[in-house]
């Protein structure tokens, strides 16, 4: 494509790319669930993805990609608003907090990729199990199946699996944020199960610890200073 704009240099030329790209009806549907939403540490789970036309009938044979991701998220019990679960994220900093190992084999990044194969009925199924989490927290797993047709078209899909460091969490709960020195902390603690129910009987211990931040050659870096123990 050239052009001579009007006052432009005589003998001038422009150019402009264009692409031109090939459409193509997608002919079949993909559909990516899990077995559970919910799982534990160390538990396996399971996805499945199920291929079909969309003019009826399995897509039978189809080239599977899976791609399964973990990463570290939060989770409150339902019916417990104002308590703290897990690791607290202040809001003046934000710091990335990686999965320790995803567990089918621990790998960088915990990413790991698998090449499958449609059954008879256009279905595969993966198991996925996230082996440890260090410091415990729960673990998002997003598992990612993309189906190819021997046209080479590809459709994809997901799903997402919540992994439970545990079976009940520790939840704490503090009237304010900020006291003067000498200035007592009341702490409310909470034992829940991941559905929210209390349970009666469990030990808490709690731990009282001053951070004091200091610069390093590596940059800034905060160390407990032990405080001695809680009053009862």
């Amino acid at each position: 494509l050239a052009a001579d704009p009007a006052g432009g240099v005589p003998g001038s030329a422009h150019s402009l790319p264009l692409n031109i790209a090939e459409f193509r009806r997608p002919a079949f549907q993909v559909a990516v669930s899990a077995e559970k939403p919910d799982a534990l540490v160390g538990e396996r789970t399971v996805v499945a993805v199920a291929a079909s036309y969309f003019a009826g009938g399995a897509l039978a044979g189809a080239d599977v990609m899976w791609n399964a991701s973990a990463n570290r998220t939060t989770y409150a019990p339902p019916g417990w608003d104002g308590f703290s679960f897990g690791e607290w994220t202040p809001w003046w900093g934000d710091w990335g907090m990686p999965v320790g190992r995803f567990g089918i084999p621990e790998g960088e990044g915990a990413f790991e990729s698998w090449e499958a194969a449609t059954d008879g009925a256009g279905n595969h199924r993966l198991a996925v199990e996230v082996s440890g989490v260090e410091p415990p927290a729960p673990v998002s797993v997003l598992a990612e199946a993309t189906v190819s047709d021997v046209d080479r078209q590809a459709q994809s899909d997901s799903a997402a699996v919540l992994v439970h460091p545990a079976a009940l969490y520790v939840g704490l709960r503090s009237d304010a944020l900020f006291v003067e020195a000498g200035e007592a902390i009341a702490i409310d603690a909470i034992v829940p199960e991941i559905g929210g129910d209390a349970v009666a009987g469990r030990a808490i211990e709690i731990v009282a610890e001053r951070l004091q931040g200091r610069w390093t050659a590596e940059g800034w870096t905060e160390e407990a200073v032990p405080a001695g123990g809680c009053p009862d």
